[in-house]
């Protein structure tokens, strides 16, 4: 099957932002490695003569690690792959006295222009100083800002979900609820987010966000920084055309430090809903117990060389939601049983009276007490009467469980070399009734254990030349387990609807190599990189098949008379393995016009490759070359009749042709002009962005209503 004929059941769905934002902003920050920093700047002497050859030396102040450059022929330095923090920067040369310019902080992602000036006097003469207050960033246009660690540590944040703080984003949006699955940036969608820990995919696979129910991720304990990227980013950052989020943990120092807390919540200290009641229908307050607590604890293997962190987080939550919902009445029971025997097992799956016993051949599964139904038939609080029907009024459990844990080691095997690398996963299960309106018993569980490890080497060959390369593996594993009272569904006009017995299984995993080679030359700066990513994404969903009884009657004849409405089946389907590769280079320059006016320019090509199914089971609908249906060797479906001299299907048929025309181009200009005395910076910039369609949404079931 020639690639160019080939049809898709869904669009590729590539989506293609263009943006052009003309700002004055004094707190935007600047590009630098996705989880590292840059610092640099002109070094001059009190004149405004650039100084050549300066010697500037900065020294991590959590790890004594140092790095050494020269300024050059322009008295411009640049210090590529720096870990986030604070620094102390010495600038010296000979007929000067020396700079020493303390608390310099450097945030994950950024580029912190640091200019010094120097004194004519003797180098054994030190003027100490700390670094001002100026804006830091002067040489991007990005529309980002970074979650500090007193941020994370110290706001308001309801269940310690980290993703909640980018709303402190520029253009940031909640659609409701606050995470990863709600914020959106710039206008775009949700799923075009791209989310990264250390610099790797961390995202959910089968959709960007992790699933609603994971709190945690990783624990906000373990997270130095993170920065948000909402706009206007440059040509190092892509895959997906949204906001760009990109965490960095935290990491050992010379220094042994740790924490620990504790939250605990308990029911009797709450007050009472108006409509919480037992089961005998007597006021109460649901049991309820919460408790969060956690560690972090890291520090020095070696002084200087060798460090490790560690963190844990849990959480425990079981309590009881009083839901109120509409039930067949004794009476209604007694009816349909008399006219229509068969529905016995539908009307088990309902709640009885405990004083209705068994009727006939069928006897209850599900009993409360009386004084638990409120007889609708009459009306209810000024509401209208419901023929047929009670009202239940019933605990509904919940019980969350999730762990997070996190280890890092960083190594400094040498003065030009750094080997760094994390593992975290997090076990998470939530259980509770299908919904408000469900019955106590109809339950449903969300299991998922997002996972991230990686391994980086960093490497510095000469003081213009860095390199870095990552190699990653991220995964999402998603069950979702529907525990209903019946096989099927039941929906009526009046009453709860009954779910049934059905399970959503998701396993995704990304892994792939990162490389990013930077090259200072004169006022440029050259940076070049790939990403190759494989995606491994399976997939299979039990039957999901509805009995409908809602033809509109309030009085429930066609349930009582057992004539159904309508029938839904949705075929079982097992397990599509999906799989697709993306290849992501760039190109970058970052030109100092001058010291205070710096020109990006940046061009990113993506390619998301053509998806395909690791066991031939594709079904494509191709009505140009086939005449309608092709099938893979291993399909399942049909076989479907075609037309004579119809063309063999391949044994892997393509589901859309490959695009290889999403080029990026990246500009942007940042301004700091003299007269404001670097208290006031102008950006601008113009990019375009592409993303890929969700990977799971080509998965899709067979399903058919009569």
């Amino acid at each position: 099957m020639k690639p160019s004929h080939s049809a898709s059941i869904l669009p590729c769905g590539l989506k293609v932002t263009a943006s052009l934002i003309l700002a004055l902003l004094l707190g935007t920050t600047a590009l630098a490695q996705v989880d590292r920093a840059v610092l640099e700047g002109t070094v001059k002497d009190q004149s405004g003569a650039t100084v050549v050859g300066a010697g500037v030396k900065i020294m991590a102040v959590d790890t004594g690690i140092t790095q050494e450059q020269t300024t050059n022929s322009s008295g411009y330095y640049r210090l590529p792959g720096l870990a986030v923090g604070r620094y102390t920067v010495t600038v010296a040369n000979t007929g000067f006295k020396t700079k020493v310019i303390e608390d310099v902080i450097l945030h994950v992602g950024q580029t912190r222009t640091l200019d010094a000036t120097l004194a004519v006097g003797v180098p054994t003469e030190k003027v100490e100083v700390k670094a001002s207050a100026a804006p830091e960033d002067r040489s991007s246009a990005e529309a980002s800002t970074v979650i500090r660690t007193d941020q994370i540590a110290n706001l308001p944040n309801n269940g310690r979900d980290w993703s909640s703080l980018s709303l402190l984003a520029p253009f940031a949006q909640d659609d409701g609820g606050g995470d990863q699955r709600t914020i959106r940036f710039a206008g775009r969608a949700r799923d075009d987010n791209n989310f990264q820990i250390d610099g790797v995919d961390a995202g959910g696979i089968q959709e960007q966000a992790q699933k609603s129910q994971t709190r945690l991720q990783i624990s906000q304990d373990a997270i130095e920084e993170y920065r948000v990227n909402s706009a206007l980013y440059d040509a190092e950052y892509g895959t997906q055309s949204g906001g760009q989020i990109d965490v960095e943990t935290k990491h050992g120092t010379n220094d042994w430090h740790g924490s620990g807390f504790g939250y605990l919540r308990n029911s009797v200290f709450d007050a009472r809903n108006f409509n919480d009641f037992d089961v005998n229908g007597n006021p109460a307050i649901p049991p309820f117990r919460y408790g969060q607590y956690g560690m972090s604890f890291g520090g020095p293997v070696v002084k200087d060389k060798l460090f490790f962190f560690v963190n844990y987080e849990g959480l425990r939550q079981y309590g009881a939601t009083t839901n109120q919902l509409q039930v067949p009445n004794t009476a209604t029971i007694q009816r349909t049983l008399a006219t229509s025997p068969q529905m016995c097992s539908i009307l088990q799956a309902f709640p009885w009276h405990a004083s209705a016993g068994s009727i006939g051949n069928c006897s209850p599964l599900h009993v409360y007490p009386d004084g638990a139904f409120k007889d609708l038939t009459q009306g209810l609080n000024g509401n209208p009467p419901v023929p047929d029907s009670d009202q239940l009024t019933a605990p509904a459990p919940t019980t969350v469980h999730e762990d997070t844990w996190l280890i890092r080691m960083d190594y400094r095997i040498s003065d030009k070399t750094t080997l760094y690398g994390s593992a975290h996963r997090d076990i998470s299960l939530v259980s509770g009734t299908n919904g408000s309106g469900a019955l106590p018993y109809d339950l449903v569980k969300t299991i998922n254990h997002p996972a991230g490890y990686y391994i980086a080497l960093q490497n510095t060959f000469s003081p213009r030349l860095l390199n870095e390369v990552k190699v990653f593996i991220n995964r999402a594993p998603f069950i979702n387990p529907q525990a209903g009272p019946l096989d099927y569904a039941v929906q009526t006009n009046n009453w709860a609807t009954i779910n049934d017995i059905n399970a959503d299984h998701e396993v995704g995993t990304t892994y792939g190599v990162v490389d990013n080679l930077t090259w200072a030359r004169g006022r440029h700066t050259f940076k070049t990189g790939m990403e190759i990513r494989r995606v491994r994404l399976n997939q299979g969903k039990t039957a999901d098949n509805i009995l409908n009884f809602t033809d509109g009657d309030p009085t429930d004849a066609g349930f009582v008379n057992a004539l159904l409405y309508q029938i839904s089946f949705t075929a079982p389907w097992c397990c599509h393995k999906y799989r697709r590769t993306f290849y992501m280079p760039y190109f970058q320059d970052e030109w100092k016009v001058t010291p205070n006016l710096t020109l990006n320019l940046g061009l990113r090509w993506e390619y998301y490759g053509v998806a395909h199914e690791a066991d031939n089971r594709t079904t494509v609908f191709d009505v140009n070359e086939f005449h309608g249906v092709c099938l893979g060797s291993g399909s399942t479906n049909g076989p479907f009749p075609t037309p004579i001299n119809t063309p063999a299907c391949p044994k892997n048929p393509a589901l859309y042709n490959p695009d290889y025309k999403n080029f990026d181009p990246r500009v942007s200009i940042a301004w700091a002009p003299s007269m404001f005395h670097g208290k006031t910076v102008i950006r601008t910039g113009f990019g375009i962005y592409h993303d890929r369609y969700p990977d799971g949404f080509r998965n899709l079931p067979w399903s058919r209503s009569k």
